[in-house]
């Protein structure tokens, strides 16, 4: 696992969080389709390393902005991925018809937010707050 992430930090991107599951990376570029281009470039190099031949790498997701505090808590707009890298079903169709109410289903599915603080602040705090 650690070498696996020094590869990605030595192909230039910043590691946010990392387990033998799933690895989240920055790639500190400003639109979604630099990143993309720059996350394949990075995973093509890593899996041309005999070392890394066998993993299976997927993109389940990207952001546009991200609020990381770990797995449990965090936040953004989320990117779209092309129609081609997407293994979700989730994102659903939506109709034509109606431009401003799609205009609001879009933004709302954009936007994600799982912040989960109540156990974070109860640990510390060593006290029990009903919320």
């Amino acid at each position: 696992m650690n070498i696996l992430v020094a590869e990605f930090k030595r192909l230039g991107c910043t590691i946010i969080y990392a387990n033998f599951n799933k690895i989240v990376v920055c790639s500190k570029r400003k639109s979604v389709e630099d990143a993309l281009a720059n996350i394949e470039f990075v995973v093509s190099s890593i899996k041309n390393k005999e070392l890394f031949h066998s993993l299976e790498i997927t993109y389940r997701q990207c952001w546009e902005q991200l609020i990381w505090l770990d797995i449990a808590n965090f936040g953004g707009i989320q990117g779209k991925l092309p129609e081609n890298m997407q293994l979700d079903s989730q994102n659903e169709e939506v109709d034509d018809e109606d431009s401003d109410n799609n205009d609001e289903y879009v933004m709302s599915q954009r936007i994600k937010s799982t912040f989960n603080l109540k156990n974070e602040v109860c640990q510390t705090l060593e006290v029990v707050i009903r919320f």
